[in-house]
């Protein structure tokens, strides 16, 4: 109780110097924000929802994390989890149903390699490095039950090996012994997607750079799609990841009826509070209207894909478009609003509908 007590003066004093509220007005709203929406006070403050110039009917139409995960748990029966989350059956599952997955080429643990192309085990770090060096191509090896990018490698193929996307040399018997040392969990083996190049041009990042929808089959078995987001990789991070801006990557909210990118949108430079641009400083490449090739694709693989992930009902799906056409990288139970929630979406969420 203390630790909230200061928790919420730490907020709200923060708040108030930020936006010339007084205390405990801005107390009194971030309050109202956890016990109607679900955000812890923190989290208020963090996504800019105590900023006066915010409209209530913007503010309030946020979904904390305490709201939002009561709505997942109901929606998405847990013993389904495993299909989604484990990536491992997740690929499986989406390749035997016809989707465009990655390939995996193998999984590492700590016994060793079992590889995919030939069904050989491959045991010891010598015997694992010649196997992660004879792949073709680009790869990217991450923890099968993994979340939030941690613990995600991309190797870029050179003449000696492998570099990082930095251009460092990855030594691949060290790495080896690090994925075999992992006692929590086993780590896939795929192939490295990249960006289209309209995507890449505009933060001259080779990251991959995904778009990030979410869906909810209704009781009809429609599919409302409740928003869609590219995030943007302007940070040092090898993955897109936004975190709350912690990573210093971006993101720009998409028009779903036409597929237009709107404003980047990046924490604000106190930390607290999110600021946005119609262009990308870095590179100078104006974002708002710009046109995301692929979208209505992207939009029709989610909502066929989302029908095979019943009972489950709502993920938050991660699409690379690449220069082929959309491919489904991952889908999450625990996704995260980018933004305000539609009527429909939120009363669909809390069983409303």
């Amino acid at each position: 109780m203390a630790l909230r007590v200061r928790t919420l003066a730490s907020v709200s004093g923060t708040a108030a110097g930020a936006y010339g509220l007084s205390r405990v007005g801005a107390a009194r709203l971030a309050l109202r924000l956890r016990r109607r929406n679900g955000f812890d006070v923190e989290s208020a403050l963090m996504d800019g929802l105590l900023d006066p110039a915010m409209d209530d009917r913007t503010r309030f139409a946020h979904m904390g994390r305490a709201v939002r995960h009561v709505a997942q748990d109901r929606l998405d029966p847990l013993s389904m989890w495993p299909i989604s989350e484990q990536k491992l059956h997740f690929y499986d599952y989406m390749r035997a149903s016809g989707v465009p997955v990655p390939e995996v080429f193998g999984t590492v643990g700590a016994a060793g390699v079992w590889s995919r192309r030939d069904g050989a085990a491959v045991t010891g770090p010598d015997a694992v490095a010649r196997f992660l060096g004879g792949l073709p191509g680009d790869l990217v090896v991450k923890p099968s039950y993994g979340a939030r990018a941690v613990g995600v490698r991309v190797l870029v193929r050179a003449r000696e090996g492998f570099d990082d996307l930095r251009g460092e040399p990855v030594d691949m018997r060290v790495l080896a012994e690090e994925l075999r040392a992992d006692p929590s969990d086993v780590h896939l083996v795929q192939e490295r997607l990249v960006n289209h190049p309209l995507i890449e041009e505009i933060t001259g990042s080779p990251v991959l750079q995904t778009l990030r929808i979410v869906a909810i089959v209704r009781p009809d078995g429609s599919v409302l799609l409740v928003f869609a987001v590219l995030k943007l990789a302007l940070g040092t991070a090898d993955t897109d990841n936004f975190l709350s801006g912690s990573t210093g990557n971006g993101y720009s909210q998409m028009t779903l009826d036409d597929g237009r990118l709107g404003d980047l949108t990046v924490r604000a430079p106190e930390g607290y509070g999110l600021v946005s641009s119609p262009v990308v400083p870095s590179t100078g490449v104006r974002v708002r209207g710009r046109p995301l090739p692929f979208f209505e694709e992207a939009c029709d693989l989610v909502r066929r894909t989302s029908a095979l992930m019943l009972p489950m009902r709502t993920l938050g799906w991660d699409v690379a478009i690449t220069p082929d056409g959309p491919v489904i990288l991952e889908s999450n139970v625990w996704w995260a609003p980018f933004g305000p929630l539609s009527a429909e979406a939120w009363a669909l969420l809390t069983g409303e509908r």
